[in-house]
């Protein structure tokens, strides 16, 4: 049998679709790389119940002398917000995955001010510790936790006499591991490689 060899139209023309099909595969990688992130982002479930205090919500623990929900115009959005005042406490246990990064997000604003004054924001073992020297202005917070425990309690404890801090707008996200993204990374890397050879 006669073997068929190749022409060199046909060699090329070949060379071309492979390296149009890597092509059309690696842009599909990049678009997913650029659209999944925000994507997942977006769609992230906030596990605080009644975030923004409009339901006044038994999840919300409060501790006394002066703690709450407040209604009198001073929530960041909506018609309510939490309030802790003068050494008063508030919390909620939320449920989590032991090593899992969180991240913690809530907007803040003080009403008297007293130097010394703030408030300490725990989730779990992580947190932070705030003093606003602006009344009345709500400024946005976060930080990233990692819980060891299956349910972690998140706190707002107000420290110093006479201050009031209100809380508004508050989210903990499950931040998602990188796994999908690492293969997609490896796909088109692989791809690239491909695509150079050819």
């Amino acid at each position: 049998m006669k073997a068929y060899k190749m022409s060199k139209h046909s060699r090329r023309a070949q060379a071309s679709i492979s390296r149009s099909t890597t092509t059309s595969a690696l842009s599909v990688l990049v678009w997913l790389l650029l659209n999944l992130a925000p994507i997942r982002e977006t769609n992230a479930q906030n596990l605080i119940t009644d975030p923004s205090f409009e339901l006044n919500s038994p999840a919300w623990g409060y501790i006394l002398p002066d703690s709450g929900v407040t209604g009198l115009g001073y929530a960041h959005t909506g018609l309510a917000c939490g309030f802790v005042n003068s050494g008063g406490m508030m919390d909620q246990e939320v449920p989590t995955i032991p090593g899992q990064q969180y991240k913690v997000d809530f907007w803040l604003a003080a009403y008297n001010r007293f130097p010394g004054n703030g408030v300490g924001v725990n989730f779990g073992d992580d947190g932070m510790g705030i003093t606003l020297g602006v009344a009345l202005t709500y400024m946005e917070f976060s930080f990233i936790a990692t819980p060891t425990h299956p349910n972690t309690e998140f706190q707002f404890a107000e420290w110093g006499p006479g201050d009031t801090y209100f809380i508004d707008d508050i989210s903990v996200t499950l931040i998602p591991e990188p796994s999908t993204f690492a293969l997609l990374g490896l796909g088109a890397a692989a791809l690239m490689i491909a695509r150079r050879r050819g």
